[in-house]
């Protein structure tokens, strides 16, 4: 997605992606809005629990954190970027790529609201700020267990956050902020 473009998605959206591909990343704004009966999924395609069984394999292919790269939003030199948002969405077993560290990334100097939201089992974290601003509420961070940090929250290079009514549950490590 290029500068100057919005993402967007409807409610009960939901996003399938193989393994070791899948990444959207952008230089414009995303703008995410599920319903909290209908979120927004980024999920592996192995995943039945949204969408169903969409690979047509019935149970024999079971979602692995990392399986699928990221959600990437990128601010492009000169060009500031208006506020990206992701409300009522749920991301699943992302952050496949080790330059990635995440299933949703955030980076340079974008600014993002997130609220109502569920990341979980991804590899690395399930939400990576650098250098990024963030107001984040009413989050749930679980099963975040592989990869170096493996935590449900990274913090990076003078990403500045606001965070509150959150759940951290069964992650390496809840949050980083280096």
């Amino acid at each position: 997605l290029l500068y100057g473009h919005t993402f967007a998605a409807d409610p009960g959206v939901v996003f399938k992606f193989r393994s070791n591909s899948g990444m959207i990343s952008a230089y414009g704004v995303f703008d995410i809005h599920g319903l909290e009966a209908e979120p927004v999924v980024f999920t592996s395609l192995a995943d039945d629990a949204y969408g169903g069984d969409t690979n047509g394999d019935g149970s024999a292919s079971v979602p692995h954190a990392g399986d699928w790269i990221a959600l990437r939003y990128s601010a492009e030199r000169d060009h500031p970027v208006a506020t990206s948002s992701i409300r009522s969405a749920v991301v699943r077993f992302g952050g496949g790529s080790g330059s990635i560290f995440g299933g949703v990334v955030i980076n340079d100097g974008i600014a993002v609201d997130t609220a109502d939201s569920i990341f979980e089992n991804n590899h690395w974290s399930g939400l990576r700020l650098k250098n990024a601003t963030a107001t984040l509420s009413h989050l749930t961070f679980r099963d975040h267990r592989s990869g170096g940090e493996a935590a449900g929250l990274l913090l990076t290079y003078g990403t500045r956050a606001v965070l509150s009514d959150s759940i951290f549950r069964n992650n390496t490590v809840g949050i980083i902020a280096s």
